[in-house]
């Protein structure tokens, strides 16, 4: 997130076990950010996804009918049996 932000990216994220951002010592300016839904709604705007970690309560699915470019570093669509994203 840190370095998306740093080059100008407008970063939010997703985490069914991390609802809020709390104080780090080290990224104490991320503090109060909160998990966004996956929804319709709420991903109206982004452009992209990555997907950093592999959640099984996450909708891998909706994420991939949501958006126009995801990238997939923990190979969840392949376990998921998810088409990959193509253009």
């Amino acid at each position: 997130m840190e370095l998306l932000i740093e080059r100008g990216a407008d970063v939010a994220y997703h985490d069914p076990f991390l609802a809020e951002i709390p104080r780090t010592r080290e990224y104490g300016h991320l503090k109060g950010r909160r998990s966004v839904a996956i929804d319709p709604q709420a991903l109206e705007g982004f452009d992209a996804a990555i997907i950093a970690t592999d959640h099984d309560a996450v909708d891998y699915a909706a994420i991939a009918s949501l958006l126009p470019l995801v990238i997939d570093t923990r190979n969840v669509f392949a376990r998921a049996a998810l088409p990959p994203k193509t253009w």
